[in-house]
């Protein structure tokens, strides 16, 4: 009876993953190794190949930010080695893999040999609410065959086929703060800004810091638009500077993985 009982509850549990899409065993590596970087080396880095990842000196907070996409002020918590203590970690798969399986892998990874353990909360934190200027949005309606995608580069955003939430999501990582899409636009864009990269921009601030007033923040050898002279004049678009909500990861508890 016991035994029927155990078997009948297995059979719930995996009905239940598999309602859900949940695998029943996590993504993992084949053969997987992590040691120590050699000290000073310059750098931290991520490649992939086929059935192949590769992290050279990188910390745990880069692994981490890497794997579930995190931006500097989305990571918090943890232990004081987690932004300074370096790694070279390399995994690897029987077949081919797709970097999002690579990802995966590495994610396990972290749980099994870093043991880490983190919790997801929504605060506030200082950021930009991106709205629409006075005259209106300048952004060009997509062509509807074609792909969509997102570029950045230093003083450059260039998009196809996007919502202004991409666009947005572009800001945040070059700026190093939360953007929120408040323009209610709710078409999909082709859209080339260029600016100027200046030293006043907000992401030179002191954490914590509230951004500067972007009326004051211009290029410093005035040779083009800062980012937010840009976006008003090229995309009829405004970034005004205030507490937005953000999502963050706690790190509850993470280990110094054992040597292979």
């Amino acid at each position: 009876m016991i035994a029927r009982l155990t078997a009948m509850a297995g059979l719930a549990i995996f009905a239940l993953c598999r309602a859900f899409g949940q695998p029943s065993t996590a993504p993992a590596f084949e053969v997987a190794s992590i040691k120590p970087s050699q000290p000073d080396q310059p750098g931290m880095g991520m490649s992939t190949a086929r059935g192949r990842l590769l992290l050279r000196n990188v910390t745990l907070k880069f692994c981490i930010e890497a794997a579930y996409k995190l931006q500097d002020f989305q990571l918090s918590g943890g232990p004081k080695w987690l932004d300074s203590d370096h790694y070279d970690i390399e995994g690897k798969t029987a077949t081919a893999a797709s970097f999002d399986e690579l990802i995966g892998m590495l994610k396990t990874l972290l749980a099994d040999r870093f043991q880490l353990q983190f919790h997801r909360e929504t605060g506030m934190a200082p950021g930009y609410a991106l709205v629409v200027a006075r005259g209106g949005p300048k952004l060009k309606d997509a062509e509807t065959a074609a792909p969509g995608g997102l570029g950045m580069g230093r003083g450059m955003v260039n998009g196809r086929s996007q919502p202004v939430s991409g666009l947005a999501e572009a800001l945040s990582r070059t700026l190093g703060r939360p953007v929120v899409d408040e323009t209610e636009l709710k078409g999909k864009y082709d859209f080339r800004m260029t600016w100027t990269p200046s030293d006043t921009e907000p992401v030179m601030q002191k954490p914590g810091a509230m951004p500067s007033d972007p009326a004051e923040a211009r290029a410093a050898d005035n040779t083009g638009p800062s980012v937010f002279a840009a976006i008003q004049e090229q995309l009829g678009l405004k970034l005004e500077a205030r507490r937005v909500p953000v999502e963050v990861v706690l790190v509850d508890r993470a280990e110094k993985p054992s040597q292979n």
